[in-house]
């Protein structure tokens, strides 16, 4: 990556680089692009697309209903509250 590039990307980023930093940039940015490089040279043929990189498996507990909650005591660190609810500023307008 040349400094023409290092310059104009700090320029869109609204960077102000000093020569040292924009030197470490240009070197780091190279880096790096070697590396997404030797990526984009591995053969992924047999590679099956996941998500995740590893495998993963839900370990799921037991769903074990318990006794409800007590209406007033939920609501009664509420900063505000109406007929048994809630009270949230309005998000959508209408």
């Amino acid at each position: 990556m040349d400094k023409a590039t290092i310059q104009m990307l700090a320029n869109l980023s609204k960077l102000q680089l000093t020569e040292a930093e924009q030197d470490q940039a240009q070197a780091q940015m190279t880096r790096l692009l070697d590396d997404f490089g030797r990526l984009a040279a591995l053969d992924t043929d047999d590679v099956e697309a996941s998500p995740y990189p590893l495998s993963t498996q839900n370990r799921m507990r037991e769903d074990h209903p318990g006794e409800p909650l007590d209406r007033e005591d939920v609501l009664q660190n509420a900063p505000a509250t109406r007929a048994g609810a809630f009270c949230v500023p309005r998000v959508i307008d209408g």
